[in-house]
Parts: structure tokens; C-alpha cells; sequence
């Protein structure tokens, strides 16, 4: 089985660092690592030729390329699967430049690998151990109404309908069947778009216990324009609420749809009464509120492009 690494970074050189060391000590090693550096600025490609002329480790296995551009998560990871499947990888593991994956990490998910299976998801804690990146449980009703997601507890593993880019094992079949991630999200929400694709139109994916990451966010907070201080991080969250939104249109209920449109045009109001850059916060929102209605009909063409629908 041929395993390549996927790594996409943009200005944490000393992350990416301790990523990639960590990597290159699981107790299961992939066979490359594709690092995708989005334009960094901060010295990220001396930082890797540094590494890479340390003759004690396998550091010849890092492939590193460095884009004309910021592509976002979401270009840099389009890039990294197609080059993966490129190279002839059978499972792509995924992960942004600040994910710190536990020894066994790898060989937790390879472990359970299977080729009716989508993908595969580690178990995600933040630098105080508390709880991050949680994937979706798949509730969906079996034949006599009730949800299966403990169908394999027993081997430590919950059905799943969406996880996050924080380690993911993916099955190359299913990237074959499914195509590549939207490019065109820039960042957030093309990780849930993505996963939910690949379990709609190729197969299961479980979330999996024993296999352990380190998400060393900065803000440890679920994603929340009233979480972030910072902004300039703040504006960026139009793309977070313009992106979820499109998810909604795609994989969820009309009334879902409705419901989180309602709340998210009250939530602008208290933001913009109450809260610092509440004008900030406010014009985020509804410019991803505004936006999502001309995004979705790209994001649909680009998914019957890759789906060849």
C-alpha cells in the first residue's frame, strides 16, 4: 500500500516544522510527503532545504512545491490530492501545516483501511487537550428508522458523515470516483463540502479512535465570527459563512437552509450592537450571506465537472 502525505502551509514555518517531523517519526511511514506552500514569506523553503540536507532521517521523502500564489487552504489542497493521485498514492493523508499527528497516527488509520471505504478520520485535540475539529456523526435512518453509527464501536470506529482536513486517511478510488475539493472556497468549509461529497457518490467513512492529532490553532474555539479578536482574521469569515451556506444548499434540508439563514441575519444584528468590530463582524456576514447565492451555481458546475455528471 502506497501512502503519500499532504501537508498545505502559508507563513508557520515552525509549525510546518514540527509537522513534518512528526511525519517522519510515525511508526508507519508514508512513502512521501507533498508539502503545497501557498506563496509563504517567512523563510518556509530555506526551512526545508535545511531539512532536507539533514542526512539522519528520510528526508528525501519531502516534495516540496511552492505556488506563484496564495491559493488558500482549499487551492493548496486541490493541488496536493491531484498531485498525490499523480505519484499513484492508494491512500492520501491530509492535514494542514499546524496538525501534530501522534506516533501511531498513521498506523491507527491504516489499520482500518478498506477499499469500500471513503475516507478515514483521526481524533483531534487542541495543546490543552480539550476537543477540536469534530467530525459529523451519520445519523441518517436505516430500513426501520433507526441511525447505525455504532455499527463498528466495537473496533473503535463511528460512522461519520463530514470530517475537517485535520488527518484524514483518503481512499484514492474515491478521488478517482469524486474528483478533487472545490479550489475556488479559499478556506473554510471546503474540508465539509469535500468529505461529504466523497461519502454521497463513493462510501462510508469512519472517525477513528486510536489515531490521535495535536490541532495547534492559535484560537482552540469552534469557528465563530464572535470568537475571533483579530480583524483582519475577521473579514476572512465571509468566506466561512458564504461557503457553509453553499454545504446547506448542497447536502441539507430546504428548512435547514432556511433556519440557518434566519439565524445568521439575527446573529449580524447583536454582533454589529454589541460585540468589538461589530461593523466588521456585521459586513462579513452578510457579505457570505449575500454571496453564497451567485457561489453555488459555480460550486455546482464545478461539481458535475469532477463527478462528470
Amino acid at each position: 500500500m502506497k501512502v503519500i502525505a499532504v501537508v498545505v502551509t502559508y507563513n508557520r514555518k515552525g509549525l510546518l516544522k514540527e509537522c513534518l517531523e512528526s511525519i517522519l517519526n510515525q511508526s508507519l511511514s508514508a512513502q512521501k510527503i507533498i508539502v503545497v506552500d501557498n506563496a509563504s514569506t517567512d523563510g518556509t523553503a530555506e526551512m526545508i532545504r535545511k531539512m532536507k540536507s539533514e542526512t539522519l532521517r528520510n528526508t528525501e521523502m519531502i516534495d516540496y512545491r511552492l505556488m506563484k500564489r496564495n491559493l488558500g487552504g482549499s487551492g493548496g489542497f486541490y493541488k496536493g490530492i491531484e498531485l498525490a493521485k499523480e505519484e499513484g498514492a492508494d491512500w492520501i493523508w491530509i492535514m494542514d501545516d499546524d496538525s501534530i499527528p501522534e506516533t501511531a497516527c498513521l498506523e491507527e488509520l491504516v489499520n482500518n483501511t478498506d477499499n469500500k471505504i471513503s475516507f478515514l478520520a483521526s481524533c483531534v485535540y487542541g495543546i490543552h487537550n480539550e476537543p477540536m475539529n469534530i467530525p459529523e456523526i451519520d445519523i441518517k435512518p436505516t430500513k426501520n428508522g433507526y441511525p447505525y453509527w455504532h455499527e463498528r464501536l466495537s473496533d473503535g470506529l463511528i460512522l461519520i458523515k463530514n470530517a475537517t482536513f485535520v488527518s484524514i486517511l483518503i481512499n484514492r478510488e474515491a478521488v478517482k470516483k469524486c474528483g478533487l475539493p472545490c479550489k475556488d472556497y479559499f478556506i473554510w468549509g471546503d474540508d465539509i463540502e469535500y468529505t461529504q461529497r466523497l461519502v454521497k457518490y463513493y462510501g462510508k467513512a469512519y472517525f477513528v479512535g486510536n489515531s490521535k492529532v495535536c490541532h495547534k490553532r492559535a484560537n482552540a474555539y469552534k469557528l465563530d465570527v464572535r470568537n475571533e479578536k483579530n480583524p483582519d482574521r475577521i473579514k476572512n469569515f465571509s468566506y466561512y459563512y458564504r461557503n457553509n451556506l453553499v454545504n446547506i444548499m448542497l447536502y441539507e434540508s430546504n428548512w435547514q437552509l432556511l433556519s440557518t439563514i434566519i439565524r445568521n441575519m439575527g446573529k449580524s444584528f447583536v454582533l454589529l450592537c454589541t460585540t468589538p468590530y461589530g461593523g466588521i463582524r456585521f459586513l462579513s456576514l452578510w457579505k457570505g450571506l449575500l454571496c453564497a447565492v451567485f457561489f453555488r451555481h459555480h460550486v455546482i458546475n464545478f461539481l458535475n465537472e469532477q463527478l462528470k455528471i
